[in-house]
């Protein structure tokens, strides 16, 4: 296995990662406001069983998908946030450089692919 290279994030590298945060906050809030919508509109009431457990299935997973655009939109306002103090890059845990290639694949990661593993999900 080749060892990822080390490479030391520069303003150029910060501001497009940054851009592509920000793109992808506009993109949440995006279909988030589009759930809203959704959600509106009155879909009658469920005739038989088979009706209220279909309409009881959907606001699951609206439900559902909410809750992580809203865990996502606040991990990349974090990881924001860490752009703009410097923090950028950094593993929350042990403090070494995230790789280029897994902020290249989740810009907003907190971790280090070694303590993410070691952390699982709830990181």
């Amino acid at each position: 296995m080749v060892a990822d290279k080390i490479v030391v994030l520069n303003r150029v590298h910060l501001r497009k990662f940054s851009e592509e945060l920000e793109k992808k906050a506009a993109e949440v809030l995006g279909r988030m406001d589009s759930g809203s919508a959704l959600r509106d509109g009155s879909a009658g009431r469920p005739s038989d069983d088979a009706d209220w457990a279909e309409q009881a299935h959907q606001e699951w997973v609206k439900s559902s998908r909410e809750h992580l655009d809203h865990v996502l939109l606040f991990q990349i306002k974090d990881a924001l946030n860490r752009a703009e103090n410097g923090a950028f890059g950094e593993c929350q845990s042990c403090g070494e450089t995230i790789s280029m290639k897994r902020l290249k694949a989740v810009p907003w990661a907190r971790y280090c692919i070694e303590c993410q593993e070691s952390i699982g999900d709830a990181g």
